[in-house]
């Protein structure tokens, strides 16, 4: 073989092997990077997820519990309930007025107008019957019924049995309580236990909260009340219209309500899906929980019960266009409601992290084949050149090989004259083709980095579209209560709308890092501070305490907050939560 051809053939086989070595290096160290970084940025958007549908569970349990809390609270239930009951002593009390006027006309005398109002007022009812109106009389020691709807029995008698101590909390004889309050306010509130009464008779006796005045032509006090199971299902219901219209993610975002049923539980409320509620969840479609085909309504109770709450990943129909697609994952999070025995939850469909995912690969995949055309275009331009460059070496090397044979031929017949062969030339030519080669090299290298960077830019920017920040204000700033958390500090780390506006921002970010002495009511921030210190020492929620505080603007609010401690993942309390409904403002000379 020609020394040329085999010049050739080394330097190509150089250039194909370094070539090869090059591509398979370049898309190997793309493919693994991109690999761990698409594994990393499954498990931030799994993070993401996870955390961002724990907080908005963590919302929809503060309402739920919010209105369970108010539904005991008595302050709150007149608050609520006041205005219904006075209307109905206003209409029991004209009644009373319109006989006072026939006796004072003569037409009638008192004891007959009294009986015949007694009468008017025995028939009358309200609250599909459970509501009604009573009337006792301001006797000492003890009052005595004049008129009773549902317990006639008790007509006449002096109410001094001992089942008739239990009011105000504190065993009070409840005609005695009804009295007093009547005499020194002219009306007002008294709580009590008394029967309910239901179409089979009457339950045992209920809490129950009721509403007095004094009519004092004739010393009859007037009587009419709510029962607290009653207003515990205004709040269940309240609950549950609250949360069917709560949503998040542009209204597609939603939370269910489903029971702890065994040996399955039934659909308590489902906004989308409002045929299901009242139904045992127990169809063989619901098995689709956990990977192994678990009922997943099954599985929200037992983490519910187990752990307070947790997350349950199973395959839902998509909502798309209007239509259900087939199954795909979700990840869900629940939370137990104790009290009610509820369980809250709401989920997010994850196929579009896998989606994302294999859109990102395939993008990967376009790249390397990109980088390979252009290393093989480049090696091709670099093989032809290198042919070249090897035939003119090889030339340069041949020349003097043959000059000095023939100088030697020539001294071996005597006709040889004393010649120097020629410098070998073809250095350069060589040296022109490492540099090439190199500079091939850089180019690979250079490719690399740059398609390294461009993917890192392009996570970040993705990652970016998914911050649910505006989301979860959006949220925040819907629900019907005001919301703030702060550090350990009580220094303020974030509110909605309308506790902003309390403190008189415009915007719930000019609160950030501020605490109480820094807002109108200022006055009571060291108060204010004990008591979120209290929770945080204590890592546990504290009922609704009243407070008294200056608002923005100079006017005093009353309000009861409710605060719940926010914890680290080792559940050492690291903050609080705190939130309370619209504010009662109180005007100068009141006492709250």
């Amino acid at each position: 073989m020609k020394i040329r051809t085999q010049i050739s053939l080394v330097s190509t086989g150089i250039l194909v092997v370094a070539v090869i070595v090059a591509v398979s290096f370049a898309v190997d160290s793309i493919r693994r990077q991109t690999l761990l970084e698409m594994a990393q940025y499954r498990e931030e958007e799994f993070a993401k997820a996870r955390t961002k549908l724990k907080n908005l569970v963590d919302i929809a349990y503060t309402t739920m519990d919010t209105n369970y809390r108010n539904a005991r609270d008595k302050a709150f239930l007149e608050q609520y309930y006041g205005s219904r009951l006075r209307s109905i002593i206003d209409v029991s009390e004209s009644v009373l007025i319109k006989f006072q006027k026939k006796v004072e006309s003569g037409e009638l005398t008192v004891a007959e107008a009294q009986r015949q109002a007694a009468e008017i007022l025995r028939v009358m009812r309200f609250d599909n019957g459970t509501g009604y109106t009573g009337v006792i009389d301001t006797g000492r020691p003890i009052p005595s019924m004049i008129m009773h709807p549902v317990l006639p029995q008790l007509e006449g008698l002096v109410i001094d049995a001992p089942e008739y101590y239990c009011a105000l909390g504190r065993g009070e004889n409840l005609a005695v309580a009804i009295r007093d309050v009547a005499e020194a306010k002219g009306e007002g509130f008294v709580d009590y236990e008394w029967p309910k009464p239901i179409a089979q008779g009457v339950t045992e006796r209920l809490p129950k909260l009721s509403f007095v005045r004094l009519f004092k032509p004739w010393g009859w006090v007037l009587v009419t009340g709510v029962y607290v199971d009653d207003a515990l299902r205004d709040a269940v219901e309240k609950t549950r219209s609250d949360l069917r219209k709560m949503r998040y993610d542009g209204g597609t975002g939603y939370f269910w309500i489903n029971d702890t049923g065994k040996p399955y539980p039934t659909m308590i409320m489902h906004p989308t899906m409002p045929e299901l509620e009242g139904r045992v969840l127990d169809a063989s479609e619901y098995n689709c929980a956990l990977g192994q085909d678990k009922n997943l309504f099954v599985a929200f109770r037992e983490v519910s019960e187990a752990e307070g709450g947790g997350y349950v990943d199973y395959l839902w129909p998509k909502p798309v266009g209007g239509k259900l697609t087939a199954p795909v994952p979700k990840l869900s999070y629940v939370r137990i409601f104790e009290p009610l025995g509820w369980i809250i939850g709401t989920g997010v469909y994850t196929d579009g992290i896998d989606t994302a995912i294999q859109v990102r690969i395939a993008r990967m995949q376009e790249q390397i084949n990109h980088l390979i055309f252009r290393i093989v275009f480049f090696s091709i331009i670099v093989l032809l050149g290198s042919l070249l460059v090897s035939f003119v070496s090889a030339n340069s090397i041949i020349a003097p090989l043959r000059r000095l044979t023939g100088a030697m031929r020539r001294m071996r017949t005597d006709e040889f004259s004393i010649q120097r062969p020629e410098k070998p030339s073809g250095a350069d030519e060589v040296r022109e083709l490492g540099e090439m080669f190199n500079e091939v090299v850089q180019k690979i290298e250079t490719d690399t980095f740059a398609l390294q960077t461009q993917i890192r830019e392009r996570k970040r920017m993705e990652q970016a579209l998914h911050e649910t920040r505006e989301m979860l204000r959006l949220v925040l700033d819907s629900i019907p209560i005001r919301v703030f958390w702060k550090g350990s500090q009580s220094v303020y780390l974030g509110c909605n709308l309308a506790f902003a506006r309390d403190a008189g921002f415009a915007d719930p970010e000019e609160i950030l890092s501020k605490s109480d002495h820094d807002l109108p009511w200022q006055a009571q921030a060291d108060s204010i501070r004990a008591a979120d210190t209290r929770v945080m020492t204590a890592n546990k929620p504290e009922d609704g305490v009243t407070e008294a505080r200056v608002c923005a603007g100079g006017r005093i609010m009353q309000v009861t907050v409710h605060r719940v401690p926010l914890r680290d993942p080792d559940g050492r309390a690291i903050g609080v939560l705190g939130t309370y409904t619209a504010p009662t403002f109180i005007e100068p000379g009141e006492t709250g």
